[in-house]
């Protein structure tokens, strides 16, 4: 990735009013970095669970169900790793 060019994209990204965010970190850092909006995020995403501190005044992040998750043998497991259907 161009280094240029992804901080051009984290600047526009940032200055959105809403985001829908996967599991990756830059989509986490462009949602956090904005000062308005609302966030839409996976409750399965890995240390998004206490979102607390994410709270930052004038925005709001709401956890959805990932419908790509499932539990198998006590173990979560993504839909990358298994079939993504309830």
């Amino acid at each position: 990735m161009n280094p240029l060019i992804s901080d051009f994209d984290l600047a526009v990204l940032s200055r959105m009013d809403h985001s829908i965010i996967g599991y990756g970190s830059f989509g986490f850092w462009t949602a956090y970095l904005k000062a308005n909006g609302t966030t839409i995020w996976s409750k399965e995403m890995p240390g998004l669970q206490q979102v607390e501190y994410l709270n930052v005044p004038g925005t709001k992040w709401i956890g959805m169900d990932d419908p790509c998750v499932s539990l198998v043998d006590g173990k979560k497991v993504f839909s990358y790793e298994h079939n993504c259907q309830k």
